[in-house]
């Protein structure tokens, strides 16, 4: 008769023990505090120096803590390493664990353990989500004369010391006695958000709630200034730390609009662009094909002086002039001011021809406009949406008839179309001569 019994087997008995796995190796961390402070790689066209460096983060922990003064300061590099069973070896950013690594330092001389006590961290490469260049004010921790606190990325760090912390009373009697319940609903903690200031600027959104985890949302871009360039969202009018969509903010913070000054630099040095080195074959060529474009806009074969340019735009970043790209070039332009060439005279008609060396603000590399030239004094000035070239053409007393008729200036309607047409033209035209010196050589 069968058994109800189960047959026993060789099958092992199961166990609740886990089965051994290839976990990963968790490294110990390190943190080396060391006072041979450099400004880093990614910063450095920031900040020139590294008391630069220094006052900067200095004003926004003064600017954090609502203080004037502070009793003193030191700033500290910090490298993290990691310790892989014979060596220690330093951390890259792409290692740096996102729960941050624990450092512990002394209390430097002049301080004293009761002081207050506070951190500034700057991040100097992009690491665990921070820019380059974005801050963190990690919780300080007193341990006797020894200061503990989390940083998520390396150097540097500046320790600030605000004097003697208020004591805690102890003579007031505890209360003990429970509040009488009531049916008033209990405010709500009031959400973070950013407040903006343009600075000198406009901006269409002035208030902007923080995520729920307190990272920074999408920042709105002010409407264009004339004569600058946007250059970002900082924590302090002048100087500060940028903040960037993704930063996490522990407070309600103001952010303040950047703004670097623009000016156009005009050379007689013209290139022909890289984009347009295919259609012209030298800088006579171009030139050729533009004067032919305003000759057919003017009405008239002939013209009483002209004048070709080289324009580049630069913005000043706080340290150093640097070019503009087309990306950043204004939507609205950038104006440019032009002594009276030689061989002209104020009272000329001036009419001025720039051909878009590059893809820029919706005009392609090749396109041409014809901005309005206004006079004033010995200087002509014209807004152009593009960097170089720029032809400057002069036809004779602008209060007389001058002989053609007064060209839409503004207007650069078909004008890519015109200066490639006259290109094409002139090319034809160099072949047919060509051809009709053969025949004669022939001949």
């Amino acid at each position: 008769t069968p058994s109800d019994d189960p047959t026993p087997s060789d099958e092992p008995t199961p166990s609740d023990e886990p089965t051994p796995s290839d976990e990963p190796v968790d490294y110990q961390y390190r943190a080396v505090i060391d006072e041979n402070v450099v400004v880093p790689e990614a910063l450095k066209t920031r900040y020139t120096s590294v008391d630069l460096m220094k006052a900067t983060m200095l004003n926004t922990v003064k600017r954090h803590e609502n203080i004037t003064t502070v009793k003193g300061d030191k700033l500290y590099e910090v490298h993290v390493e990691y310790f892989n069973g014979e060596n220690w070896l330093p951390i890259t950013a792409e290692q740096f664990p996102s729960e941050g690594v624990l450092c512990s330092m002394e209390i430097p001389d002049g301080s004293d353990p009761t002081d207050n006590f506070v951190v500034l961290h700057l991040f100097g490469e992009n690491c665990n989500g921070h820019k380059a260049g974005a801050g963190e004010m990690p919780a300080v921790t007193k341990d006797g004369t020894s200061l503990t606190f989390t940083i998520h990325g390396m150097s540097p760090l500046l320790l600030v010391w605000t004097g003697t912390e208020e004591p805690v009373p102890t003579d007031e009697p505890t209360p003990t006695e429970s509040p009488e319940p009531t049916d008033e609903p209990q405010p709500e903690d009031e959400p973070l958000h950013i407040l903006f200031d343009a600075n000198g600027g406009k901006v269409s959104v002035t208030r902007l709630r923080l995520n729920a985890d307190g990272t920074v949302p999408a920042l709105p871009t002010p409407q264009e200034r004339d004569g600058y360039l946007f250059g970002g969202w900082f924590d302090a009018p002048e100087g500060g730390l940028e903040v960037v969509q993704g930063d996490t903010l522990s407070e309600s913070t103001t952010l303040y609009a950047h703004w670097y000054e623009l000016r156009a630099v005009v050379t007689n040095n013209t290139v022909v662009p890289t984009a347009l080195k295919e259609r012209y074959a030298s800088v006579d060529a171009m030139k050729t094909a533009m004067l032919n474009t305003l000759k057919r806009r003017l009405g008239t074969t002939t013209v009483k002086g002209n004048k070709l340019y080289e324009i580049q735009v630069e913005y000043f970043d706080g340290e150093q002039w640097l070019p503009i790209t087309a990306e950043q070039f204004p939507t609205k332009g950038v104006k440019v001011s032009i002594a009276i060439p030689d061989g002209s005279a104020a009272t000329d008609r001036f009419v001025a021809l720039h051909l878009f060396g590059e893809d820029c603000n919706g005009h392609k590399a090749g396109e041409g406009e014809m901005p309005t030239v206004t006079k004033s004094g010995s200087t002509l000035s014209v807004t152009v949406h593009g960097t170089s070239p720029l032809l400057l053409v002069w036809t004779g007393t602008s209060s007389g008839g001058g002989g053609g008729k007064t060209p839409k200036t503004g207007d650069d309607a078909n004008l890519g179309l015109w200066i490639t047409l006259m290109a094409a033209s002139s090319a034809a035209m160099a072949v047919l001569v060509i051809e009709q010196r053969k025949r004669k050589n022939r001949a």
